[in-house]
């Protein structure tokens, strides 16, 4: 009973639960669109919860399976990935893998739509093939980002909503913005771990293009999220009054000596922008609209 326990433990800290906070907060923000009421958001808010937490554990320890070469070099990362010393946890990892699979898809059936299960069913393949071999979406360049603005963005904000909301040009910028922030942070975790996967041998955008570029990538897709946030805000608000903390994130950030200060103040205008976005629509679903205005 003892070793069983030990294993679950250690699997749960393979998972990486703690870095899950802003994938479900995104689908949970997400399932607000098209909501029609109180139990409209706590049927998704609890489906969105559910599917995402089964999802995040597997593609985290498909991850750590496929990563172990390179985090056995990384001292940030070592600890972490407890596969880079613990050879006899690998087949159990293994099969919790396949068995979350399972357990993904009979749930995403049962679930949601059939679009959402298509939906579902893409993004668990996406985040599997962006570590797992041969395909390995993360040494491809440019798809390692690419890949990303899906399976830990776009997807996840549409994992409930998807068969209710109306597609338009505001709904397509929200997209957008969602996929340049997500590539943003899939840039700043290469150029955190650049010089352990230069290394390992793997050759991620961040490495191809080099620690400069990858800077400079970064803030393109800061700016990206801030030109379009604001434009959203614009659609929305129809004010200029509540803009005032978009053209302050720019200049901070690019001010700032300190490269994590910038990284960190992004954060923190993306909180405050999907914040935003939340109440707003939290608001029209107490007025009784059902927010095919924003979309």
């Amino acid at each position: 009973m003892r070793q069983l326990l030990g294993i679950t433990a250690e699997i749960a800290r393979l998972t990486r639960f703690k870095e899950w906070r802003a994938y479900i907060a995104l689908s949970i923000f997400g399932s607000l669109y098209g909501a029609k009421g109180l139990p409209e958001i706590c049927e998704g808010v609890l489906k969105a919860v559910i599917l995402m937490t089964v999802y995040m554990a597997l593609v985290y320890l498909v991850n750590n399976l496929y990563d172990i070469e390179t985090d056995s070099i990384n001292p940030r990362k070592k600890d972490k990935n407890v596969l880079t010393w613990n050879v006899r946890l690998r087949d159990v990892v293994k099969k919790v893998s396949v068995a979350l699979t399972f357990i993904g898809t009979l749930l995403s059936y049962l679930m949601l739509s059939l679009k959402g299960f298509v939906n579902y069913t893409i993004m668990m393949a996406l985040g599997i093939m962006y570590s797992a071999r041969p395909v390995r979406l993360k040494e491809k360049v440019g798809l390692d980002l690419l890949s990303h603005a899906f399976f830990f963005g776009i997807q996840p904000f549409l994992l409930i909503s998807i068969e209710r909301v109306i597609f338009t040009l505001t709904l397509l910028k929200l997209l957008l913005a969602i996929a340049a922030y997500s590539m943003f942070l899939q840039i700043r975790n290469h150029l955190e771990d650049i010089e352990y996967d230069r290394k390992a041998g793997v050759r991620t955008t961040a490495v191809y293009l080099g620690e400069r570029k990858s800077y400079l990538l970064s803030l393109i897709f800061s700016i990206v999220f801030l030109v379009l946030s604001t434009i959203i805000l614009l659609d929305i608000y129809n004010s200029y009054s509540y803009l005032i903390v978009a053209p302050l994130a720019l200049p901070l950030a690019l001010t700032s000596i300190e490269r994590n200060k910038y990284f960190r103040l992004m954060d923190a205008y993306a909180i405050t922008f999907f914040t935003a976005l939340a109440i707003n629509n939290i608001i029209n679903i107490s007025h009784s609209s059902p927010l095919t205005s924003f979309f």
